[in-house]
Protein backbone atom coordinates (compact mmCIF):
# COMPACT_ATOMS: atom_id res chain seq x y z
CA UNK A 1 0.00 0.00 0.00
CA UNK A 2 3.14 2.11 0.88
CA UNK A 3 3.82 1.83 -3.26
CA UNK A 4 1.21 2.30 -4.23
CA UNK A 5 0.51 5.37 -2.55
CA UNK A 6 4.12 6.56 -3.36
CA UNK A 7 3.24 5.90 -7.13
CA UNK A 8 -0.72 7.53 -7.39
CA UNK A 9 0.85 10.18 -5.11
CA UNK A 10 3.85 11.23 -7.85
CA UNK A 11 1.28 11.17 -10.57
CA UNK A 12 -1.04 13.43 -9.10
CA UNK A 13 1.52 16.04 -8.09
CA UNK A 14 2.89 15.66 -11.68
CA UNK A 15 -0.78 15.72 -12.74
CA UNK A 16 -1.27 19.00 -11.09
CA UNK A 17 1.50 20.72 -12.09
CA UNK A 18 0.42 20.35 -15.90
CA UNK A 19 -2.98 21.05 -14.80
CA UNK A 20 -2.31 24.42 -13.13
CA UNK A 21 -0.17 25.25 -16.37
CA UNK A 22 -3.18 24.37 -18.64
CA UNK A 23 -5.54 26.71 -16.01
CA UNK A 24 -2.83 29.62 -16.08
CA UNK A 25 -3.09 29.69 -20.31
CA UNK A 26 -6.68 29.05 -20.10
CA UNK A 27 -7.30 31.76 -18.16
CA UNK A 28 -5.39 33.80 -19.88
CA UNK A 29 -6.56 33.12 -22.93
CA UNK A 30 -10.51 33.11 -22.05
CA UNK A 31 -10.26 34.24 -18.45
CA UNK A 32 -14.61 34.30 -17.12
CA UNK A 33 -15.54 35.01 -20.26
CA UNK A 34 -18.41 32.76 -22.32
CA UNK A 35 -16.39 30.88 -23.99
CA UNK A 36 -14.87 29.78 -20.70
CA UNK A 37 -18.27 29.45 -19.13
CA UNK A 38 -19.57 27.30 -21.97
CA UNK A 39 -16.55 25.11 -21.84
CA UNK A 40 -17.63 24.31 -18.01
CA UNK A 41 -20.60 23.61 -18.93
CA UNK A 42 -20.31 21.74 -21.64
CA UNK A 43 -18.03 19.33 -19.36
CA UNK A 44 -20.10 19.47 -16.73
CA UNK A 45 -23.03 18.10 -19.50
CA UNK A 46 -20.52 15.24 -20.23
CA UNK A 47 -18.67 14.18 -17.06
CA UNK A 48 -21.94 14.52 -15.11
CA UNK A 49 -23.95 11.82 -17.19
CA UNK A 50 -20.87 9.75 -17.61
CA UNK A 51 -20.08 9.65 -13.79
CA UNK A 52 -23.99 8.68 -13.15
CA UNK A 53 -24.14 5.76 -15.23
CA UNK A 54 -20.18 4.51 -14.57
CA UNK A 55 -19.41 5.78 -11.01
CA UNK A 56 -20.04 4.06 -8.24
CA UNK A 57 -21.01 1.06 -10.80
CA UNK A 58 -16.95 0.45 -11.48
CA UNK A 59 -15.56 1.98 -7.93
CA UNK A 60 -18.27 0.44 -5.79
CA UNK A 61 -19.21 -2.70 -7.38
CA UNK A 62 -16.58 -3.65 -10.66
CA UNK A 63 -12.90 -2.93 -8.95
CA UNK A 64 -13.68 -4.80 -4.90
CA UNK A 65 -14.44 -7.79 -6.95
CA UNK A 66 -12.35 -7.93 -9.71
CA UNK A 67 -9.85 -7.00 -7.16
CA UNK A 68 -10.29 -10.47 -5.01
CA UNK A 69 -11.36 -12.73 -8.17
CA UNK A 70 -7.92 -11.57 -9.79
CA UNK A 71 -6.17 -13.47 -6.96
CA UNK A 72 -7.97 -16.56 -6.76
CA UNK A 73 -9.77 -16.95 -10.50
CA UNK A 74 -8.60 -15.21 -12.91
CA UNK A 75 -10.87 -17.18 -15.84
CA UNK A 76 -14.03 -15.41 -13.95
CA UNK A 77 -12.26 -12.19 -13.88
CA UNK A 78 -11.35 -12.37 -16.94
CA UNK A 79 -15.43 -12.98 -17.68
CA UNK A 80 -16.04 -10.11 -15.31
CA UNK A 81 -14.02 -7.70 -16.87
CA UNK A 82 -14.87 -8.16 -20.59
CA UNK A 83 -18.42 -8.18 -19.47
CA UNK A 84 -18.27 -4.66 -17.72
CA UNK A 85 -16.30 -3.48 -20.77
CA UNK A 86 -19.15 -4.33 -23.25
CA UNK A 87 -21.89 -3.67 -20.95
CA UNK A 88 -21.36 -0.46 -19.74
CA UNK A 89 -19.56 0.95 -23.23
CA UNK A 90 -23.06 0.24 -25.03
CA UNK A 91 -24.64 1.82 -22.56
CA UNK A 92 -22.42 5.03 -22.27
CA UNK A 93 -22.80 5.00 -26.07
CA UNK A 94 -26.91 5.13 -25.27
CA UNK A 95 -26.10 7.79 -23.38
CA UNK A 96 -23.65 9.91 -25.18
CA UNK A 97 -26.35 9.83 -28.40
CA UNK A 98 -29.16 11.40 -26.29
CA UNK A 99 -27.14 14.11 -25.10
CA UNK A 100 -25.51 14.63 -28.48
CA UNK A 101 -29.43 15.28 -29.70
CA UNK A 102 -30.68 17.10 -26.62
CA UNK A 103 -27.77 19.16 -26.02
CA UNK A 104 -29.03 22.26 -25.80
CA UNK A 105 -31.76 21.54 -23.83
CA UNK A 106 -29.07 20.20 -21.20
CA UNK A 107 -27.24 23.22 -21.29
CA UNK A 108 -30.59 25.81 -20.64
CA UNK A 109 -31.22 23.07 -17.71
CA UNK A 110 -27.90 23.44 -16.14
CA UNK A 111 -27.34 27.46 -16.13
CA UNK A 112 -30.70 28.78 -16.66
CA UNK A 113 -29.28 32.43 -15.60
CA UNK A 114 -26.38 32.34 -17.87
CA UNK A 115 -26.09 34.74 -21.31
CA UNK A 116 -27.57 33.50 -24.79
CA UNK A 117 -23.72 33.46 -26.38
CA UNK A 118 -22.50 30.96 -23.25
CA UNK A 119 -25.66 28.87 -23.31
CA UNK A 120 -24.81 28.35 -27.48
CA UNK A 121 -21.16 28.41 -26.81
CA UNK A 122 -21.55 25.46 -24.48
CA UNK A 123 -24.11 23.51 -26.62
CA UNK A 124 -22.04 23.95 -29.82
CA UNK A 125 -18.65 22.33 -27.90
CA UNK A 126 -21.14 19.66 -26.05
CA UNK A 127 -21.55 18.41 -29.94
CA UNK A 128 -18.01 17.18 -29.41
CA UNK A 129 -17.49 16.46 -25.64
CA UNK A 130 -20.73 14.55 -25.67
CA UNK A 131 -18.54 11.26 -26.96
CA UNK A 132 -16.24 11.59 -24.66
CA UNK A 133 -18.85 9.40 -22.65
CA UNK A 134 -18.11 6.00 -23.38
CA UNK A 135 -14.66 6.39 -23.80
CA UNK A 136 -14.42 7.94 -19.90
CA UNK A 137 -16.42 4.38 -19.26
CA UNK A 138 -13.32 1.93 -20.54
CA UNK A 139 -10.58 4.03 -19.06
CA UNK A 140 -12.32 4.15 -15.54
CA UNK A 141 -12.96 -0.17 -15.86
CA UNK A 142 -9.32 -0.09 -17.23
CA UNK A 143 -7.43 1.89 -14.60
CA UNK A 144 -9.21 0.28 -11.31
CA UNK A 145 -8.53 -3.33 -12.88
CA UNK A 146 -5.19 -2.13 -13.35
CA UNK A 147 -4.92 -1.18 -10.15
CA UNK A 148 -6.53 -3.97 -8.28
CA UNK A 149 -3.51 -6.18 -9.88
CA UNK A 150 -1.09 -3.49 -8.19
CA UNK A 151 -0.36 -1.09 -11.48
CA UNK A 152 -0.91 2.10 -10.09
CA UNK A 153 0.34 4.04 -12.93
CA UNK A 154 -2.57 4.21 -15.06
CA UNK A 155 -4.90 5.56 -12.37
CA UNK A 156 -1.65 7.64 -11.35
CA UNK A 157 -1.05 9.36 -14.77
CA UNK A 158 -4.97 9.87 -15.34
CA UNK A 159 -5.35 13.34 -14.18
CA UNK A 160 -2.12 14.49 -16.10
CA UNK A 161 -3.15 12.86 -19.58
CA UNK A 162 -6.77 15.17 -18.86
CA UNK A 163 -4.54 18.28 -18.80
CA UNK A 164 -2.57 17.96 -21.46
CA UNK A 165 -5.04 17.12 -23.81
CA UNK A 166 -7.07 20.40 -22.61
CA UNK A 167 -3.85 22.25 -22.97
CA UNK A 168 -2.96 21.48 -26.49
CA UNK A 169 -6.71 21.91 -27.26
CA UNK A 170 -6.25 25.54 -25.84
CA UNK A 171 -2.76 26.28 -27.18
CA UNK A 172 -4.86 25.12 -30.83
CA UNK A 173 -8.16 27.71 -30.49
CA UNK A 174 -5.51 30.04 -29.72
CA UNK A 175 -3.70 29.47 -32.65
CA UNK A 176 -5.85 28.63 -35.20
CA UNK A 177 -8.67 30.81 -33.91
CA UNK A 178 -11.65 28.20 -33.12
CA UNK A 179 -12.71 27.17 -29.55
CA UNK A 180 -13.65 23.98 -31.00
CA UNK A 181 -10.01 22.76 -30.76
CA UNK A 182 -10.38 22.81 -26.56
CA UNK A 183 -13.45 19.85 -27.07
CA UNK A 184 -11.42 18.12 -29.60
CA UNK A 185 -8.51 18.29 -27.46
CA UNK A 186 -10.46 17.09 -24.56
CA UNK A 187 -11.87 13.66 -26.50
CA UNK A 188 -8.35 12.79 -27.79
CA UNK A 189 -6.90 12.66 -24.46
CA UNK A 190 -9.25 10.35 -23.05
CA UNK A 191 -8.95 8.40 -26.06
CA UNK A 192 -5.48 7.71 -25.86
CA UNK A 193 -6.05 7.45 -22.28
CA UNK A 194 -8.17 4.41 -22.91
CA UNK A 195 -6.55 3.07 -25.91
CA UNK A 196 -3.35 2.64 -23.58
CA UNK A 197 -4.95 1.11 -20.45
CA UNK A 198 -6.43 -1.47 -23.12
CA UNK A 199 -3.14 -2.22 -24.50
CA UNK A 200 -1.82 -2.65 -20.90
CA UNK A 201 -4.46 -5.70 -20.69
CA UNK A 202 -4.30 -6.83 -23.53
CA UNK A 203 -2.89 -10.35 -21.34
CA UNK A 204 -6.22 -10.35 -19.28
CA UNK A 205 -8.80 -9.48 -22.13
CA UNK A 206 -9.23 -12.62 -23.66
CA UNK A 207 -12.80 -12.70 -25.23
CA UNK A 208 -13.51 -16.93 -24.81
CA UNK A 209 -17.24 -16.88 -26.27
CA UNK A 210 -20.61 -16.17 -25.23
CA UNK A 211 -20.93 -18.43 -22.21
CA UNK A 212 -18.10 -15.84 -20.24
CA UNK A 213 -19.63 -12.90 -21.44
CA UNK A 214 -23.53 -14.25 -19.70
CA UNK A 215 -21.81 -15.08 -16.72
CA UNK A 216 -19.91 -11.99 -16.60
CA UNK A 217 -23.00 -10.31 -17.53
CA UNK A 218 -24.73 -12.05 -14.20
CA UNK A 219 -22.03 -10.66 -12.61
CA UNK A 220 -22.06 -7.12 -13.60
CA UNK A 221 -26.38 -7.71 -12.59
CA UNK A 222 -24.88 -9.11 -8.86
CA UNK A 223 -22.90 -5.78 -8.51
CA UNK A 224 -25.64 -3.70 -9.86
CA UNK A 225 -27.70 -5.11 -7.35
CA UNK A 226 -25.02 -4.70 -4.09
CA UNK A 227 -24.96 -1.61 -4.87
CA UNK A 228 -28.89 -0.51 -5.41
CA UNK A 229 -28.13 2.49 -2.95
CA UNK A 230 -25.59 3.64 -4.35
CA UNK A 231 -27.54 4.57 -7.69
CA UNK A 232 -29.55 6.74 -5.68
CA UNK A 233 -26.46 8.08 -4.40
CA UNK A 234 -25.03 8.77 -8.16
CA UNK A 235 -28.18 10.33 -9.20
CA UNK A 236 -27.71 12.93 -5.78
CA UNK A 237 -24.30 13.76 -6.20
CA UNK A 238 -24.53 14.29 -9.70
CA UNK A 239 -27.56 16.50 -9.15
CA UNK A 240 -25.60 18.65 -6.83
CA UNK A 241 -23.13 19.50 -9.16
CA UNK A 242 -25.78 20.54 -11.42
CA UNK A 243 -27.12 22.66 -8.81
CA UNK A 244 -24.22 23.95 -7.88
CA UNK A 245 -23.66 25.15 -11.70
CA UNK A 246 -27.74 26.43 -11.48
CA UNK A 247 -27.33 28.29 -8.31
CA UNK A 248 -23.93 30.21 -9.76
CA UNK A 249 -25.62 30.63 -12.78
CA UNK A 250 -27.84 33.49 -10.83
CA UNK A 251 -24.56 34.67 -9.47
CA UNK A 252 -22.11 37.32 -11.15
CA UNK A 253 -21.13 37.12 -14.80
CA UNK A 254 -18.16 34.53 -14.57
CA UNK A 255 -19.10 32.88 -11.44
CA UNK A 256 -19.60 29.53 -12.91
CA UNK A 257 -16.15 29.81 -14.78
CA UNK A 258 -14.74 30.84 -11.36
CA UNK A 259 -15.38 27.57 -9.52
CA UNK A 260 -12.95 25.55 -11.67
CA UNK A 261 -10.51 27.76 -11.54
CA UNK A 262 -10.32 27.78 -7.56
CA UNK A 263 -11.37 23.63 -7.64
CA UNK A 264 -7.76 23.30 -9.89
CA UNK A 265 -6.08 24.88 -7.13
CA UNK A 266 -7.90 22.97 -4.28
CA UNK A 267 -8.13 19.71 -5.93
CA UNK A 268 -4.52 19.48 -6.07
CA UNK A 269 -4.75 18.28 -2.48
CA UNK A 270 -7.58 16.26 -3.03
CA UNK A 271 -5.88 14.68 -6.13
CA UNK A 272 -2.45 14.21 -4.59
CA UNK A 273 -3.53 12.50 -1.10
CA UNK A 274 -7.82 11.83 -1.49
CA UNK A 275 -7.19 9.99 -4.63
CA UNK A 276 -4.32 7.68 -3.95
CA UNK A 277 -6.01 7.07 -0.49
CA UNK A 278 -9.25 6.40 -2.05
CA UNK A 279 -8.03 3.77 -4.32
CA UNK A 280 -6.21 1.74 -1.91
CA UNK A 281 -9.19 2.18 0.06
CA UNK A 282 -10.91 0.14 -3.02
CA UNK A 283 -8.72 -2.08 -3.87
CA UNK A 284 -6.75 -2.89 -1.03
CA UNK A 285 -8.49 -2.76 2.56
CA UNK A 286 -11.20 -5.17 1.11
CA UNK A 287 -8.27 -7.78 1.31
CA UNK A 288 -6.82 -6.95 4.90
CA UNK A 289 -8.99 -8.09 8.14
CA UNK A 290 -11.97 -5.54 9.89
CA UNK A 291 -9.69 -5.04 12.98
CA UNK A 292 -6.57 -4.43 10.52
CA UNK A 293 -8.49 -2.31 8.44
CA UNK A 294 -9.67 0.23 11.12
CA UNK A 295 -5.98 0.45 12.53
CA UNK A 296 -4.62 1.63 8.91
CA UNK A 297 -7.45 4.20 8.63
CA UNK A 298 -6.83 6.14 11.60
CA UNK A 299 -3.43 5.99 10.64
CA UNK A 300 -4.94 7.63 7.51
CA UNK A 301 -7.01 10.60 9.18
CA UNK A 302 -3.71 11.45 11.37
CA UNK A 303 -2.03 11.54 8.11
CA UNK A 304 -4.41 13.24 6.13
CA UNK A 305 -4.63 16.03 9.61
CA UNK A 306 -0.91 16.46 9.65
CA UNK A 307 -0.64 17.09 6.11
CA UNK A 308 -4.13 18.97 4.65
CA UNK A 309 -4.66 21.25 7.86
CA UNK A 310 -1.89 23.24 7.60
CA UNK A 311 -2.14 23.43 3.68
CA UNK A 312 -5.87 24.51 3.84
CA UNK A 313 -5.50 27.32 6.46
CA UNK A 314 -2.43 29.21 5.02
CA UNK A 315 -4.66 28.20 1.49
CA UNK A 316 -7.59 30.02 3.06
CA UNK A 317 -5.37 32.92 4.28
CA UNK A 318 -3.97 33.39 1.01
CA UNK A 319 -6.33 32.79 -1.59
CA UNK A 320 -6.20 36.22 -3.36
CA UNK A 321 -2.01 36.37 -4.19
CA UNK A 322 -2.61 32.38 -4.71
CA UNK A 323 -5.25 33.34 -7.65
CA UNK A 324 -3.48 36.52 -8.68
CA UNK A 325 0.06 34.59 -8.59
CA UNK A 326 -1.58 32.16 -10.99
CA UNK A 327 -3.80 33.88 -13.03
CA UNK A 328 -4.13 37.50 -13.24
CA UNK A 329 -2.74 37.81 -16.69
CA UNK A 330 -4.08 38.35 -20.02
CA UNK A 331 -7.71 38.62 -20.09
CA UNK A 332 -8.37 37.50 -16.31
CA UNK A 333 -9.47 40.84 -14.66
CA UNK A 334 -10.01 41.94 -11.55
CA UNK A 335 -13.47 40.98 -11.21
CA UNK A 336 -12.44 37.49 -11.89
CA UNK A 337 -9.91 37.54 -9.52
CA UNK A 338 -12.13 38.24 -7.11
CA UNK A 339 -14.78 35.70 -7.80
CA UNK A 340 -12.00 32.74 -7.90
CA UNK A 341 -10.74 33.89 -4.53
CA UNK A 342 -13.67 34.26 -2.77
CA UNK A 343 -14.31 30.86 -3.73
CA UNK A 344 -10.95 29.41 -3.44
CA UNK A 345 -11.36 30.67 -0.30
CA UNK A 346 -14.51 28.96 1.34
CA UNK A 347 -13.07 25.80 -0.63
CA UNK A 348 -9.70 25.60 1.41
CA UNK A 349 -12.04 26.14 4.90
CA UNK A 350 -12.60 22.54 5.09
CA UNK A 351 -10.26 21.00 2.81
CA UNK A 352 -9.34 18.38 5.40
CA UNK A 353 -13.09 17.09 5.52
CA UNK A 354 -13.27 16.71 1.77
CA UNK A 355 -10.14 14.49 1.91
CA UNK A 356 -11.48 12.35 4.94
CA UNK A 357 -14.54 12.48 3.44
CA UNK A 358 -13.51 10.90 0.45
CA UNK A 359 -11.50 8.64 2.29
CA UNK A 360 -13.74 7.23 4.38
CA UNK A 361 -16.31 6.61 1.83
CA UNK A 362 -13.79 4.59 -0.42
CA UNK A 363 -13.15 2.63 2.49
CA UNK A 364 -16.64 1.77 3.08
CA UNK A 365 -17.86 1.16 -0.27
CA UNK A 366 -14.61 -1.30 -0.66
CA UNK A 367 -16.71 -3.46 2.32
CA UNK A 368 -19.55 -3.65 0.35
CA UNK A 369 -21.22 -2.04 2.75
CA UNK A 370 -23.01 0.90 0.65
CA UNK A 371 -25.56 2.56 3.29
CA UNK A 372 -23.87 4.63 5.58
CA UNK A 373 -22.67 6.14 2.35
CA UNK A 374 -25.57 6.72 1.22
CA UNK A 375 -27.61 7.35 4.17
CA UNK A 376 -24.67 10.42 5.10
CA UNK A 377 -23.83 11.49 1.40
CA UNK A 378 -27.45 12.20 1.11
CA UNK A 379 -27.69 14.77 4.15
CA UNK A 380 -24.55 16.07 3.13
CA UNK A 381 -25.63 16.73 -0.19
CA UNK A 382 -28.78 18.43 1.24
CA UNK A 383 -26.38 20.96 3.84
CA UNK A 384 -24.41 22.19 0.69
CA UNK A 385 -27.30 22.63 -1.40
CA UNK A 386 -28.44 25.13 1.24
CA UNK A 387 -25.87 26.47 2.13
CA UNK A 388 -25.11 27.21 -1.87
CA UNK A 389 -29.04 28.01 -2.38
CA UNK A 390 -28.96 30.59 0.22
CA UNK A 391 -25.38 31.77 0.58
CA UNK A 392 -24.47 32.69 -2.96
CA UNK A 393 -27.45 35.78 -3.51
CA UNK A 394 -26.37 37.02 -0.17
CA UNK A 395 -22.42 36.40 0.01
CA UNK A 396 -21.78 35.56 -3.62
CA UNK A 397 -19.27 33.41 -4.65
CA UNK A 398 -17.49 32.31 -1.15
CA UNK A 399 -21.18 30.11 -0.56
CA UNK A 400 -20.22 27.80 -3.37
CA UNK A 401 -16.68 26.99 -1.83
CA UNK A 402 -18.24 26.62 2.19
CA UNK A 403 -20.93 24.84 0.46
CA UNK A 404 -18.40 21.94 -0.23
CA UNK A 405 -16.32 22.13 2.88
CA UNK A 406 -20.06 21.97 4.95
CA UNK A 407 -20.47 18.57 2.52
CA UNK A 408 -16.96 17.38 3.50
CA UNK A 409 -17.20 17.77 7.14
CA UNK A 410 -21.22 16.39 7.59
CA UNK A 411 -19.86 13.23 5.60
CA UNK A 412 -16.45 12.90 7.75
CA UNK A 413 -18.71 12.70 10.97
CA UNK A 414 -20.98 10.29 9.74
CA UNK A 415 -18.82 8.14 8.01
CA UNK A 416 -16.31 7.71 10.65
CA UNK A 417 -19.38 6.71 13.54
CA UNK A 418 -20.45 4.12 10.58
CA UNK A 419 -16.88 2.97 10.54
CA UNK A 420 -16.47 2.36 13.97
CA UNK A 421 -13.69 5.05 14.26
CA UNK A 422 -16.09 8.06 15.86
CA UNK A 423 -14.35 8.41 18.86
CA UNK A 424 -10.96 8.20 17.05
CA UNK A 425 -11.24 10.48 14.59
CA UNK A 426 -12.70 13.08 16.86
CA UNK A 427 -9.75 12.80 18.96
CA UNK A 428 -7.42 13.19 16.41
CA UNK A 429 -9.28 16.27 15.10
CA UNK A 430 -9.37 17.61 18.12
CA UNK A 431 -5.80 17.41 18.90
CA UNK A 432 -5.46 19.77 15.35
CA UNK A 433 -8.11 21.68 16.55
CA UNK A 434 -5.87 24.59 17.74
CA UNK A 435 -4.42 24.95 13.96
CA UNK A 436 -7.27 25.39 12.64
CA UNK A 437 -8.81 28.04 15.05
CA UNK A 438 -5.65 30.09 14.61
CA UNK A 439 -6.33 29.93 10.67
CA UNK A 440 -10.20 31.16 10.90
CA UNK A 441 -9.21 33.44 14.17
CA UNK A 442 -6.82 35.16 11.63
CA UNK A 443 -9.11 35.42 8.92
CA UNK A 444 -11.83 36.80 11.86
CA UNK A 445 -9.14 39.42 13.04
CA UNK A 446 -8.39 40.59 9.46
CA UNK A 447 -4.52 39.91 9.39
CA UNK A 448 -2.85 39.96 6.26
CA UNK A 449 -2.36 36.65 4.23
CA UNK A 450 1.88 37.00 5.47
CA UNK A 451 1.09 37.25 9.16
CA UNK A 452 -1.94 34.88 9.24
CA UNK A 453 0.18 32.31 7.69
CA UNK A 454 3.15 32.70 10.28
CA UNK A 455 0.51 32.56 12.87
CA UNK A 456 -0.93 29.02 11.32
CA UNK A 457 2.48 27.63 11.13
CA UNK A 458 3.66 28.45 14.99
CA UNK A 459 0.86 27.03 16.21
CA UNK A 460 0.83 23.82 13.68
CA UNK A 461 4.68 23.58 14.78
CA UNK A 462 3.72 24.13 18.29
CA UNK A 463 0.77 20.82 17.72
CA UNK A 464 3.51 18.75 16.38
CA UNK A 465 5.94 19.09 19.13
CA UNK A 466 3.18 18.46 21.75
CA UNK A 467 1.90 15.23 20.26
CA UNK A 468 3.67 12.36 21.08
CA UNK A 469 1.47 9.80 18.25
CA UNK A 470 2.13 12.80 15.49
CA UNK A 471 5.77 12.54 15.96
CA UNK A 472 6.05 8.95 16.21
CA UNK A 473 4.21 8.80 12.97
CA UNK A 474 6.30 11.49 10.83
CA UNK A 475 9.41 9.66 12.08
CA UNK A 476 7.63 6.32 11.00
CA UNK A 477 7.15 7.53 7.52
CA UNK A 478 10.73 8.71 7.08
CA UNK A 479 12.12 5.63 8.05
CA UNK A 480 9.58 3.66 5.91
CA UNK A 481 10.81 6.56 2.74
CA UNK A 482 14.26 6.05 2.98
CA UNK A 483 14.08 2.18 3.83
CA UNK A 484 12.52 1.80 0.34
CA UNK A 485 14.27 4.16 -1.41
CA UNK A 486 17.60 2.00 -0.33
CA UNK A 487 15.68 -1.05 -1.08
CA UNK A 488 15.01 0.08 -4.46
CA UNK A 489 18.50 1.12 -5.06
CA UNK A 490 20.19 -1.95 -4.25
CA UNK A 491 17.39 -3.85 -5.84
CA UNK A 492 18.47 -1.68 -9.35
CA UNK A 493 22.39 -1.83 -8.61
CA UNK A 494 21.30 -6.29 -8.48
CA UNK A 495 20.19 -6.21 -11.98
CA UNK A 496 22.95 -3.92 -13.74
CA UNK A 497 25.57 -5.24 -11.45
CA UNK A 498 27.18 -8.15 -11.48
CA UNK A 499 29.13 -7.96 -8.04
CA UNK A 500 26.30 -6.48 -6.31
CA UNK A 501 24.32 -9.52 -4.90
CA UNK A 502 21.04 -10.17 -6.07
CA UNK A 503 18.90 -10.45 -3.32
CA UNK A 504 15.30 -9.11 -4.74
CA UNK A 505 16.69 -11.00 -8.76
CA UNK A 506 13.97 -13.51 -9.67
CA UNK A 507 16.21 -16.43 -11.02
CA UNK A 508 15.51 -16.87 -14.67
CA UNK A 509 15.73 -20.89 -14.37
CA UNK A 510 13.68 -21.03 -11.45
CA UNK A 511 11.51 -23.35 -13.05
CA UNK A 512 13.75 -25.33 -14.88
CA UNK A 513 14.70 -27.61 -12.31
Amino acid sequence: MKRGFLVLFAGGIFGKIVALLREIVFAAAFGTGATATGFRVAQTASIVPANLVSGDLISAAFAPSYAKLSASDARRANSLLVAYLLWVTSVLGLVSLVVFVTRADLVAIIVPGALPTVQATASSLLAVLAWVIPVYGISTITSYALSATGAFAQNAIRPMVQSVGLLVGTVMAVWLGSMSWLAWGFLAAWVLYAARGLFLLRGRLAFTGGPAVREGGLMVLQGIRGIAPLIVLAVALQGSIVLERVFASYGADGLVASIDYARTISDSVMSTIALPLGILGLTQLPQVRTSESQRILTRMTEFVCVTVIPISMVLMLAARPAVDLLYARGRFDVQAASLTSAVLAGLSAGLTFQVLSYTMARAITGRGNTRPVLTWSLVAIVAQCLVQGIGVPLVGGVAVGVGVSVYGAVLTFGLSRALGLGRATLAVLVRWLPTMVAGFASVAAGLSWGAGASVVLLVFAINVASSRATRKLIRESLVSLRTGWRARRLATSSETDPKVPAIDRPAKDAGKS
